[in-house]
């Protein structure tokens, strides 16, 4: 009977136990399990998943994203992992997801740099890692995606962005409020930059080197004058069918 399902929505109940990996590995095109109490670490099968719209939001998961969500890459439209307290690095195979437009991380305990992988997620409109621990540059190549209309970078430490990211700061694409960003307004104070640095040990990936890698050939990296970076449509801002999710009895 299960196998028959195209629509799985748990949301807004009390479940407080570990999700049972299984549901992931429903044939199912969504899968809302966000708003309960679900606790403990993603399941390692995660990526297993075939939905297209995947709501894990506003729960109690830790740890890492795992490995296994680039198995998704052929399906998975929009995921939502906000809200919860997840740690650890980004891993590089996010960047497989080629059919993603919505990735939010925000509101966790997440850190380290965005891998240079981020730069293949060609159809990405809106990119949300607001409200973390990610330090280090912004990548440019990420800031050259092609429709990104939203890149939510605010309340990390981030400490440096290139020329093609500053546009999209001016275009108000690109929320940088609240890093460690010099000749920027709206930043954090001295202390709070040094009390976090001087923890950065503890902020280390495990494979960083993991992180460099660019697991696809991309074709429309813009390269050229600022100017005609500037003279580039802006993407239109899409509605995401996920964020409905979070609002109880509305779909």
């Amino acid at each position: 009977m299960a196998k028959q399902l195209t629509f799985l929505d748990l949301r807004f109940n009390t479940f407080q136990h570990k999700v049972p990996p299984q549901v992931f590995n429903l044939d199912v095109d969504v899968l809302f399990i966000n708003n309960n109490k679900f606790y403990d670490t993603l399941p390692s099968n995660l990526g297993n998943t075939p939905a297209l719209y995947l709501t894990v939001a506003n729960n109690l998961f830790n740890g890492p994203i795992l490995q296994s969500i680039g198995n998704a890459k052929d399906t998975l439209g929009e995921v939502l992992f906000l809200g919860n307290r997840l740690n650890g690095c980004l891993p590089y195979e996010i960047g497989f997801l080629k059919k993603a437009t919505v990735f939010d991380v925000s509101f966790n305990y997440l850190s380290g740099p965005i891998p240079l992988s981020f730069q293949c997620l060609s159809k990405i409109e809106l990119l949300v890692l607001a409200r973390n621990q990610f330090y280090g540059e912004v990548p440019e190549a990420v800031c050259k995606l092609p429709n990104l209309s939203n890149f939510s970078l605010s309340y990390n430490y981030f400490t440096q962005v290139g020329p093609i990211c500053w546009k999209l700061i001016d275009k108000k694409i690109l929320d940088v409020r609240m890093n460690c960003i010099l000749g920027l307004s709206d930043q954090r104070s001295e202390e709070e930059r040094a009390v976090f640095f001087s923890k950065y040990k503890y902020h280390a990936c495990p494979s960083p080197l993991s992180l460099k890698k660019v697991p696809c050939a991309t074709n429309y990296h813009y390269s050229g004058s600022l100017d005609a970076f500037d003279n580039q449509p802006m993407a239109v801002a899409p509605s995401p069918r996920s964020y409905d999710t979070l609002i109880p009895h509305r779909l």
